[in-house]
């Protein structure tokens, strides 16, 4: 990552503030940025009050 996705700033990576890791935070808005984020879903499917097993 170069540029800020929220005000198109450069990055830059250092630790912020209650963290351990190396993070890429903005230069202007401070956002920080995290890398390979993972969108989690999950569904429980019902019928008449009983759970679906697949």
């Amino acid at each position: 990552m170069k540029f800020c996705g929220q005000c198109g700033a450069s990055l830059l990576q250092n630790i912020p503030d209650g963290d351990n890791r190396l993070r890429y935070v903005c230069s202007a808005c401070h956002t920080i940025h995290y890398q390979n984020p993972r969108i989690i879903a999950g569904c429980l499917p019902v019928y008449e009050e009983k759970v679906l097993l697949c």
